[in-house]
């Protein structure tokens, strides 16, 4: 289609979703084709042919609460020939005020008839999905994946490869100064820092043992006079000095 025509599709789409949504379907049938097919959102039912949507039309829109649209976005999602595919979401905000606004997205597919005017082929529409919980699951989503990335430790090791670990997955880190030994459950990671710069990337949920060593707290099995035993069966030298300090530290976090 020229672009003409398809700013036409989608001047179109939002007429009749406007007149539609205040339970004037008029626009709708002056654009069917015989062979127009509709999805019903509320009876989840695909309707086929001009004369089964035009029968169920009186009830679909019975269904629906008066509402404005607003909050809208719509384009063209395909322009190939004589048709085109006009995709939109939109909020509901109910007539009477006292309603929950909606979410709904909506697709139009339009073709031009041998006359050069616009025909409807096909509409399908969501069911509306309430706003807020929809905002809320975005928030939960937002919130799951910033929680995924604060699990992951990013670092350079000795190739110059970087590595993005996940932090259950390591057991302790042992350190010579420079360079720090990372022990994970899948294996040892080498990398170019010191053992404070570990445990300030790490974050919370280290101990550490000694200068030379900070141990993952969720994998110490066992506490033995100056030994930290892990869930893997490696032991962590405490200094003697140290080990009532690190046995009240432990009962504070663990408990």
């Amino acid at each position: 289609m020229t672009s003409e025509n398809t700013a036409l599709c989608l001047e179109l789409t939002q007429a009749i979703l406007e007149c539609f949504w205040h339970h004037d379907s008029s626009l709708l049938m002056e654009y069917m084709d015989k062979d127009f097919s509709f999805i019903d959102p509320f009876g989840h039912n695909l309707l086929m042919g001009h004369d089964e949507v035009l029968s169920a039309l009186p009830s679909i829109l019975s269904r629906l609460t008066e509402c404005n649209i607003t909050d809208k976005k719509f384009a063209i999602a395909q322009n190939c020939g004589n048709a085109c595919t006009v995709i939109g979401s939109y909020l509901l905000t109910p007539m009477q005020g006292d309603g929950t606004n909606m979410i709904q997205h909506c697709v139009f597919v339009w073709e031009l008839s041998r006359d050069g005017t616009q025909e409807l082929k096909h509409v399908g529409i969501t069911r509306p999905e309430s706003a807020a919980d929809k905002s809320s699951d975005d928030k939960a989503a937002s919130t799951e994946q910033s929680r995924r990335q604060s699990d992951k430790l990013v670092i350079v090791d000795q190739d110059e490869c970087m590595r993005f670990i996940n932090k259950n997955d390591i057991l302790y880190a042992t350190s010579d100064g420079r360079n720090t030994l990372i022990r994970c459950m899948s294996g040892d990671i080498k990398a170019r820092l010191s053992i404070s710069s570990f445990t300030e990337s790490v974050g919370d949920g280290f101990l550490l043992i000694h200068r030379c060593y900070a141990v993952n707290i969720s994998h110490i099995a066992l506490l033995k006079p100056y030994v930290v035993v892990l869930s893997d069966g490696s032991e962590i030298p405490v200094p003697v000095k140290r080990y009532s300090d690190i046995k009240n530290k432990l009962s504070k976090l663990i408990s």
